[in-house]
């Protein structure tokens, strides 16, 4: 995801975009570098921005709910232990 925002943000240079792999990936800097290297056109760009915008947008809308289901089971909780 640090790779994805970077390119979103403008960031082209393949040795710095490999330089922010997740340590649990199993390629190599070189690996992911090379795989960085390219020719970035803007519709694919365009798209790339847009799919990081609806992916945070479905995250906040996971964490909402996640809150709302977390009241709901207080809420209920609470029922069972009233006498």
């Amino acid at each position: 995801m640090k790779i994805v925002g970077a390119i979103v943000a403008g960031e082209r240079d393949d040795e710095v975009l490999s330089a922010l792999i997740d340590r649990r990936c199993k390629a190599s800097a070189p690996v992911i570098s090379a795989a960085l290297t390219g020719d970035y056109q803007p519709e694919h760009v365009l798209a790339l921005t847009q799919a990081l915008a609806l992916y945070d947008f479905y995250q906040r809308c996971i964490h909402d709910c996640d809150a709302e289901i977390e009241k709901a089971v207080a809420l209920m909780n609470l029922s069972l232990q009233a006498p």
